[in-house]
C-alpha cells in the first residue's frame, strides 16, 4: 500500500506531498488541481501495470 504520494512539476501541480491512508478524500474548488492530482495517479498505475 501507498503510505505518501508525491508530485513536482506535473501539469499544475509544481509540488506536492500527501499522506496516503486507507481511505484519502481530495477535495477543493474548482481549477485547484484535483484532475491533475488524479491524472498522476492514472500514470503512476500505468506504469506500474507495464512493468
Amino acid at each position: 500500500m501507498l503510505k505518501a504520494l508525491s508530485i513536482e512539476n506535473y501539469r499544475s501541480i509544481l509540488k506536492l506531498t500527501i499522506p496516503l491512508g486507507q481511505v484519502t478524500v481530495i477535495t477543493g474548488p474548482n481549477g485547484s488541481g484535483k484532475s491533475n492530482l488524479y491524472k498522476a495517479l492514472r500514470l503512476l498505475a500505468q506504469a506500474g501495470a507495464a512493468s
